[in-house]
């Protein structure tokens, strides 16, 4: 058979002239419209989010080897959804971290092909960029009015971009030329799947040397300041401070493209000026969180959740941190904040479900750690979208 590869071949063809006559346009804003274009093809499938214990069970069912019965008939109502137009199970970077760590190339490499079948090759975008968007949103005039339903559309990428999008330059091409490599990458890594990409990860680390150091790092610091410890509020306000000090860059950023914006010139700011504009950010937003802190959460819902998430364990003096509690609030914070469903283990349920937390109910999302109240779950959505 000859067809596809001519067919890919005159579509590469006609991107790629697209792309010269339109030389004027950033890869930038080609993925952004790539982006975009996909946000809209799948608003109307509902999102569940799989983490690793559910891609794991459902590939050994696939396997032909299931370790339940009911695993067998997830994965069927899941093809079914899938199959109907209903539904995708998202892929979002914490799952591409755990895949790429299975050591058992056969497993790993069918692990991947199912996250191909039922993701569609969809993918949250990264979480730094995702924490970005959110800021920028929420310090824009347009987004503090709208919140991030305007950027629902905007976090879903293909699989091969889920850490991000390269952007190469070669030094020995002009502007034009770059650009024309750069979106003739993208075209290329867009359609490509899980399955390809993982073929080119080399040999899978035997840990996760920097969550492991950062828990333990974590976990020192709580201890020292655990008489200060009082009261769930005070936790989250001392934790959503330490996470968005680490975007104080990124503040200032926004903060002067809104400059531009309003005078049509660039802020002429020292180093100084710099890192007062980033105190006056930081405390404005830790602010909002203290003052509106329902609103905050429905605009800046991934710092939200890693907040709750680590506010909680904190109240909870004999909880240790790991390096694999970690990865979990990184699930967290792309699941809760964009699917419409969370599939996850007992424990990380018991932790966003709890009455001092409630993310599922701030959210309004499904959040499930058993294999028969996630059958369950999916025969509604037959039903419903059915009926």
């Amino acid at each position: 058979m000859t067809i596809a590869p001519t067919v890919f071949d005159n579509a590469a063809a006609e991107l790629l002239a697209m792309h010269k006559r339109q030389p004027e346009i950033t890869a930038q804003d080609y993925a952004k419209s790539l982006v975009a274009a996909l946000g809209k093809a799948i608003a109307g499938r509902r999102k569940i989010y799989l983490d690793t214990k559910f891609w794991v069970l459902l590939r050994d069912a696939a396997m032909g080897r299931p370790r339940e019965p009911a695993h067998t008939e997830l994965l069927e109502l899941l093809r079914r959804v899938v199959a109907a137009g209903l539904a995708l199970c998202p892929i979002g970077d914490a799952s591409f971290v755990e895949l790429i760590r299975q050591s058992d190339p056969l497993t790993r490499v069918a692990t991947a092909q199912l996250m191909d079948e039922l993701s569609l090759g969809v993918a949250l975008i990264s979480e730094q960029d995702r924490v970005m968007m959110e800021l920028s949103c929420v310090l824009s005039a347009d987004g503090a009015k709208s919140g991030t339903e305007m950027l629902d559309h905007m976090v879903w990428v293909k699989i091969c971009f889920v850490l991000g999008f390269p952007w190469p330059v070669s030094p020995n091409r002009d502007q034009a030329a770059n650009r024309l490599l750069q979106k003739v990458i993208i075209d290329e890594l867009w359609k490509r799947p899980l399955t390809e990409l993982i073929e080119t990860v080399g040999e899978p680390p035997s840990s996760l040397p920097g969550f492991d150091q950062t828990a333990e790092l974590l976990n020192r610091e709580s201890a020292a300041h655990a008489h200060e410890a009082r009261g769930m509020e005070k936790l989250f306000l001392a934790e959503i401070a330490g996470t968005l000090s680490v975007f104080k860059d990124h503040l200032v950023k926004v903060v002067q493209q809104a400059y531009v914006r309003e005078t049509g010139t660039p802020p002429m700011l020292t180093d100084e000026g710099k890192d007062d504009a980033a105190r006056r950010a930081h405390s404005l937003m830790v602010n909002c969180f203290r003052e509106a802190k329902d609103k905050m959460a429905k605009r800046v819902p991934s710092l939200y959740i890693n907040a709750m998430c680590h506010a909680a364990c904190r109240l909870n003096r004999s909880k240790k941190l790991k390096g694999n509690d970690l990865v979990d609030f990184h699930h967290a914070m792309g699941a809760v904040a964009y699917c419409n469903a969370f599939f996850t283990d007992g424990p990380l349920r018991a932790l966003l479900t709890a009455k001092h937390v409630a993310l599922d109910k701030e959210f309004g999302r499904t959040i499930l750690s058993d294999e028969d109240g996630a059958v369950e779950y999916l025969q509604s959505v037959l039903a419903t979208d059915f009926s």
